[in-house]
């Protein structure tokens, strides 16, 4: 599969206190298959974040091929390497897998053909839950690669492109509550390419395992209709 997918700066608040995350931890969680050609750029990128005031450590996770990306992951200080067969992998199961032997405040998905666009990507995704305990996601603008085909330009562009909003219903009032139900697909919009989540709400509500993909949207869906907000 060729790259597709350039990670620009996360979403900003404007006017955010920065004391709310200073001190905080962050446990980046890499799902990698037949990745080495991705992993290096993707390292060295993370590597040159603007991280002061935070702990950050990675964790790649690897199903099973017939390459394997271990050197490169445990070249990087602070990277985790693990692996499982390729029989246990599910989009859901195994970055559930990674969140639940994290204790870190914020958990980071990324997947492997995602590359940030500057040194300010992970500040920024962080920067949400500035706003309060109410938050609990955060998710990339994605800019498709040159060489991506005309139906991933469309489908990146339209799925995460530069909103500015935090999605959040009050379901005692009939007008919020009729515009979840008639709108509930813009509300859910999410991407794990490039994801953050606060850390003991997502071990506290896992992703459903028994799903084969969309186990972001189908998680934000149930954190908004149990009060929370989604940026």
């Amino acid at each position: 599969m060729n790259p597709r997918h350039e990670i620009v700066s996360g979403p900003a608040v404007s006017e955010a206190n920065s004391s709310n995350v200073a001190g905080r931890s962050v446990c980046l969680i890499i799902p990698v298959f037949r990745g080495r050609r991705y992993l290096v750029d993707l390292l060295r990128a993370i590597e040159m974040q603007e991280t002061e005031g935070f702990r950050v450590q990675i964790q790649v996770i690897e199903t099973e091929s017939e390459e394997t990306s271990r050197g490169i992951a445990e070249s990087y200080s602070g990277c985790r390497y693990r692996t499982l067969p390729r029989s246990s992998f599910s989009h859901p199961g195994t970055r559930n897998w990674g969140a639940s032997s994290s204790s870190d405040d914020y958990i980071v998905f990324l997947t492997q053909d995602a590359l940030p666009a500057d040194s300010f990507w992970l500040r920024e995704l962080l920067r949400p839950f500035e706003a309060g305990p109410h938050i609990a996601a955060s998710y990339s603008r994605q800019v498709p690669r040159p060489e991506a085909s005309p139906f991933e330009v469309r489908d990146i562009e339209c799925g995460t492109g530069p909103f500015d909003e935090i999605r959040q219903v009050n379901f005692e009032r009939d007008r919020e509550r009729k515009d979840y139900e008639k709108w509930k697909s813009s509300y859910i919009r999410f991407s794990n390419v490039s994801a953050c989540y606060r850390g003991d709400l997502l071990r506290k509500n896992p992703f459903d395992s028994r799903l084969p993909m969309c186990e972001d949207q189908e998680w934000c869906k149930r954190m908004i209709e149990q009060g929370y907000g989604i940026y």
